[in-house]
């Protein structure tokens, strides 16, 4: 199979890959246990295409450079299929003891682990298309054309959503993923516009280098150069808006001005003048998202402090459920069931209809133990650490992994008060960034 085919097959494989991510975005999120393992299956036959398409040395390349977090990921797999062991009462979970069985396991709700390592499986596959694929920086500013791509087409049906549900839903975008997963996916969408507007910046300095000083009004031309990154900006932005998730707008902001930062940090002293219209148009950004938060100012008064304790109760409850199994959690998946087992008369109105902690990282822990946030962070580290590495290199890897870094903080940032990447859509867009944009 020559080089050629090998690259058509592995775009068509990220545009499908892409099409079913946008889907579940914007029907349910893939956020039930049918509806997450179906979509795995997906995903998971893509990447036995792209294994098929990819040649030898590449995927050995790739294989090794990925070792660390491998192991990791399959200590976490052997680490959760330990906890479906039956063991004696004594050894299992306490609650197999309090309801008078002889066995039982570690994990409270076996068949929520089995779940969840379904619902796992698909962003793994996810970043395992990424970077295999994305093997040069022509292939990576290829790939980063057909997510924005994918932004476009997500912003268009999610504004198509909001209008029509308006008079039922109320006054809240939420597409497929509810508004906090909705604001997650718009802020992810928005950084890896401006990435490739930066991007654009990069390659217009070069050529500007080679061909002598434009006269032309500052910063026009890279509307023209970029007017795909252009346009998921200036959709992703008032989508994000229009979620009204409080905390999902501030990450979003520190996102883009994380991305920038670390672009302009790592760019050439001389040409840094040259992102000043940039500068001026996130600042705009800034004040835009800040200004338009009047749209929520319903919910930023009173209910404010009501919205922020019942928050703050429910997280205490899950963070007790933590501290209870500290070392190997209560479960993958089990949240549940923790939530129930936990419930009290005092914290009854936090914790009546919740489906998520309101925190990913107390979630995490309370259903994989200290053992499982290791391995968890054992896996995200490299990825993340390698994006650095790749920030000082002067092609448009630099702008793409500063998107990358900028996506892991609003999805990291979000999720300190609210649930984005427990939706396995959301979590599945977020490792393809990932899988993307951090090769060197």
């Amino acid at each position: 199979m020559s080089r050629k085919i090998r690259d058509w097959i592995g775009f068509g494989l990220v545009g499908a890959t892409l099409a079913l991510l946008v889907r579940a975005l914007c029907v349910d999120g893939a956020n039930s246990a049918s509806a997450a393992g179906n979509f795995s299956a997906g995903l998971m036959f893509l990447v036995l295409g792209v294994l098929a398409a990819v040649a030898p040395e590449r995927l050995r390349r790739q294989l090794e450079r990925e070792r660390f977090a491998l192991a990791a990921l399959g200590g976490l797999l052997v680490f959760v299929g330990l906890t479906l062991v039956p063991l004696p009462a004594a050894l299992a979970h306490p609650i197999y003891g309090q309801l008078g069985l002889a066995w039982g396991a570690r994990s409270i709700a076996p068949y929520r682990a089995i779940e969840g390592l379904a619902a796992l499986s698909g962003p793994v596959a996810a970043y395992a298309v990424g970077a295999l694929v994305a093997k040069s920086r022509e292939d990576r500013d290829l790939i980063g054309r057909i997510l924005l791509v994918g932004g476009l087409i997500w912003s268009l049906i999610a504004f198509a959503l909001f209008f029509r549900s308006l008079a039922e839903a109320g006054p809240r975008l939420a597409a497929g993923v509810g508004a906090n997963g909705a604001c997650t996916t718009a802020g992810t969408f928005a950084v890896l516009a401006l990435a490739d507007i930066l991007r654009q910046r990069d390659r217009r300095a070069r050529h500007a280098s080679v061909a002598g000083p434009r006269v032309a009004l500052p910063g026009a031309d890279l509307v023209l150069r970029a007017p795909l990154g252009v346009a998921v900006l200036v959709l992703s932005l008032p989508a994000a808006l229009l979620t009204q998730s409080r905390a999902g707008l501030a990450s979003t902001c520190l996102g883009l001005v994380l991305t920038f930062v670390l672009y302009a940090k790592t760019g050439q002293q001389r040409a840094r003048h040259r992102l000043t219209p940039i500068a001026a148009t996130l600042a705009l950004a800034g004040f835009l998202i800040l200004a338009a938060a009047q749209i929520a100012i319903s919910r930023v008064g009173g209910a404010l402090g009501e919205d922020f304790a019942t928050r703050l109760q429910l997280m205490q409850v899950h963070a007790h459920a933590f501290l209870d199994q500290p070392l190997f959690g209560h479960g993958l998946n089990s949240f549940h069931e923790i939530n129930a087992h936990y419930a009290a008369p005092v914290s009854w109105l936090s914790t009546r209809s919740v489906g998520a902690a309101h925190n990913i990282y107390i979630q995490w822990l309370e259903e994989t133990g200290l053992i499982g946030g290791a391995l968890m962070a054992l896996i995200l580290a490299p990825l993340l650490w390698r994006a650095g590495r790749v920030l000082p290199n002067r092609s448009s890897a630099r702008a793409w992994a500063a998107g990358a870094v900028g996506v892991a903080a609003v999805c990291g940032l979000h999720g300190l008060v609210d649930f984005g990447l427990e939706i396995p859509a959301v979590a599945t867009l977020f490792a393809f960034v990932l899988g993307a944009f951090t090769q060197p």
